[in-house]
């Protein structure tokens, strides 16, 4: 079994850890699984995401359609294009911190 040494920022160790931690996962599990896989697909295969995060983010978009629906019953009237465009961009900014793992 080889070993290795990589250096990171404090925040980023500290941060990666937590993350570990929040899936259920050790760091050196998830670099090994990340490696394997890498190695054995030629490219990043996945992503993975903490779990409360992803609720968090689901429970966000459900208050904010709850909230255009009550607007548009007492007459507000938001246009779809102008709801739509405030959930394509925070389905997007999911997508981005997904990818950022």
């Amino acid at each position: 079994m080889a070993s290795m040494t990589i250096s990171v920022d404090d925040n980023v160790k500290r941060n990666f850890s937590a993350f570990c931690n929040d899936v259920g996962l050790s760091a050196s599990s998830l670099i090994n699984v990340f490696m394997v896989t890498t190695a054995r697909e030629r490219r990043v295969p996945f992503t993975i995401a903490a779990p409360g995060a992803v609720r968090d983010e689901i429970a966000e978009l459900e208050s904010d359609i709850a909230t255009s629906r009550r607007e548009f019953a007492e007459g507000k009237g938001i246009p779809c294009d102008v709801v739509f465009d405030r959930l394509h961009e925070k389905l997007l900014a999911m997508k981005d911190k997904r990818s950022a793992v």
